[in-house]
């Protein structure tokens, strides 16, 4: 009669974590998906009128984005400090070649030297733009070549990531940001 007993307690246990699983699972999945949306909506604010000229090739360039981000968010990789604690560190999956791939990026980085003990990374904006919505920006203070983009418009995308700290400065007579967060 005792292993009756035993035998129920461990059925609730294992019926009990089953439930904990899918409940972390449909978590998760309203997590991607509200990631998502905010990621296509971020992209679109940031295209502006001319998405709306090839609303197409736009929606295959940030659906092969996503591809990647979402890759990175399921190992782990810029999903919020409070999602990582509920759904636990066992959660993701983990990758040596993606953190390969991330030291890489960071490696292959131009970097101006501002001054004598100061050397930054330059990025694109594109660049900045993709690693900032995969989660794994890194830099605080960095250099942001705006390219060819009307300059206003990639200032109001740094403020939007909490970027508020943007000077000007001029590299090979080019145009460029010198980008951080203010300290107060």
């Amino acid at each position: 009669m005792s292993e009756d007993v035993f035998n129920l307690d461990r059925e609730d246990e294992v019926i009990g974590g089953i439930e904990d699983m899918a409940t972390k699972i449909d978590n998760w999945n309203n997590y991607i998906f509200s990631k998502r949306q905010i990621f296509l909506l971020d992209n679109k604010q940031h295209i502006g009128v001319e998405y709306n000229s090839n609303k197409l090739q736009w929606d295959m360039i940030f659906e092969r984005e996503w591809i990647i981000i979402e890759e990175r968010l399921n190992a782990g990789l810029g999903v919020d400090l409070d999602m990582r604690e509920m759904m636990g560190d066992d959660f993701f999956k983990r990758d040596k070649h993606m953190d390969e791939d991330i030291a890489l990026i960071y490696d292959t980085m131009d970097e101006e030297q501002i001054d004598e003990d100061t050397k930054l990374r330059i990025y694109t904006f594109e660049d900045f733009n993709l690693l900032s919505n995969q989660g794994i920006f890194r830099d605080e203070v960095f250099i942001i070549d705006p390219q060819r983009r009307w300059k206003k418009k990639v200032k109001q995308a740094l403020i939007s990531y909490g970027y508020n700290d943007i000077e000007k400065i001029i590299i090979k007579e080019g145009i460029y940001f010198v980008v951080s967060r203010k300290r107060e």
